[in-house]
């Protein structure tokens, strides 16, 4: 709770400078720039924090179908290699 209010603030805190920023240098007139440029990155960001979960859990399942594929292939040279 406290690290998002942290997160909170300096969000806000950017986008009060970078908004202000823009006005002084524009006129105003930079601001729906601005302002779409801000909606596009948080709709990417809150994407990003629902996808990177999902493909992490994919990712792991992957690897563990891997790391059990490898450990039979060692497990078969092994017991090839005693019958003889």
């Amino acid at each position: 709770i406290i690290a998002g209010g942290g997160s909170a603030a300096l969000i806000a805190g950017s986008t009060s400078a970078v908004r202000a920023a823009s006005c002084v240098t524009t006129g105003g007139l930079g601001n729906p720039v601005v302002s779409t440029l801000e909606t596009g990155v948080s709709a990417i960001v809150s994407l990003t924090a629902i996808f990177i979960p999902i493909i992490a859990v994919i990712l792991v399942i992957l690897v563990l179908f891997f790391l059990r594929k490898f450990y039979k292939r060692i497990k078969n040279r092994k017991s090839a290699k005693t019958k003889f």
